[in-house]
């Protein structure tokens, strides 16, 4: 067991382990994998960087420099927490590894996938659980994010985040649109109708679903929608203009 400690004032870290053995596997862990994740209470930002103790017995062993590196929300409200630690230093007195390194706490999916080629990375976004999901979010690969509608776990507001993606495209956008899992989703429609990269005979369709509100904000976009879908925005916001959005 590992106890997590955040002092915000000295942007300290402290990770107190019971066992000498379970501080020597977390901390080959984290070597092998530049890296480690724990669970926090507050949302740190993305690149700051903070020192980290490892304690044993109320004494510290060790203490070094990392670099936050991703922060994925969790259903109780806290954030698991990932961390780049480049040049990790000896651990005095350090045991052996363990034979279980699956057991090892501090394993995180971000290192693990980020080793992978888009290949694996497809293959994996089919069955990624959430945690692993919100790492291939942030894929440039249109062929994982493909890869992940077919995941049936895929939450909504994932599905929001690939719609929204820069690197989403026409293919994938009008797949996710003609999908009736997310049909009623208003948020995910509207997106698709707004963004450049979506086929516009698919934006025109949508028009019809979406909330007036949306169409208002689409007839006056002047930039970053096409003129054609612009203008079916405007048409259909003025057959409602008699109606509350």
């Amino acid at each position: 067991m590992v106890i997590v400690d955040w002092s915000r004032s000295s942007r300290r870290l402290s990770l107190t382990f019971e066992q000498a053995e379970a501080l020597a596997a977390f901390h080959a862990a984290a070597g092998e994998q530049n890296g480690f994740m724990v669970p926090l209470d507050v949302e740190l930002d993305l690149y700051s960087t903070l020192t980290v103790e490892l304690v044993l017995e109320g004494n510290t062993r060790l203490s070094f420099e990392v670099e936050v590196a991703q922060a994925f929300d969790r259903p109780d409200g806290g954030w698991n927490t990932a961390f780049i630690a480049s040049s990790l230093p000896r651990l005095p007195d350090a045991t052996d590894e363990p034979d279980d390194e699956t057991e090892v706490r501090g394993t995180a999916p971000v290192f693990r996938i980020q080793k992978m080629n888009p290949n694996e990375k497809s293959r994996l976004a089919t069955r990624a659980t959430r945690a692993e999901r919100q790492v291939l979010l942030r894929e440039t690969s249109p062929m994982v994010l493909q890869s992940l509608l077919l995941n049936p776990r895929l939450e909504a507001k994932e599905v929001l985040r690939i719609v929204k993606s820069t690197h989403a495209n026409a293919g994938l956008l009008k797949r996710i649109g003609e999908d009736g899992r997310w049909g009623k989703n208003l948020e995910i429609l509207a997106s698709i109708a707004k963004n450049p990269k979506s086929p516009p005979p698919l934006a025109i369709r949508l028009m019809e679903r979406l909330r007036t509100s949306d169409l208002r904000v689409m007839a006056k976009m002047s930039s970053g929608l096409r003129d054609d879908v612009r203008r079916a925005a405007l048409r259909e916001y003025l057959k409602r203009s008699g109606r509350r959005g």
